[in-house]
């Protein structure tokens, strides 16, 4: 089964740096899979996480997770990718989508 996890930003959030919550540190490892990194426009951003977006929030990032495997996508306007990336590889961990610290 994949799982996808989802981060969106509020375009106002975003202009503030806020777009992806860095994750609690007990989600915040190096991913011990086979890791996958991509970072996509908006447009195919939308399109590899499956997700509509409203017209006042931007995709952040997402991450498919498998067995063994995780892929990662990351938005090319991300004012934080290195947070952004923290944030999706957690997803990968197993940190879920709820985001519970």
């Amino acid at each position: 089964m994949i799982r996808i996890a989802v981060a969106f930003g509020v375009l106002v959030g975003m202009a503030g740096g806020a777009a992806a919550s860095c994750p609690p540190p007990r989600w915040d490892f190096p991913y011990r899979g086979k890791l996958t990194v991509q970072r996509l426009d908006p447009a195919r951003l939308a399109v590899a996480c499956q997700s509509t977006v409203g017209p006042f929030q931007i995709l952040a990032g997402c991450a498919a997770v498998g067995r063994g495997w995780c892929r990662v996508y990351i938005s090319t306007l991300s004012p934080d990718p290195t947070c952004s990336l923290k944030h999706e590889i957690a997803h990968c961990n197993g940190w879920p989508r709820s985001h519970p610290q």
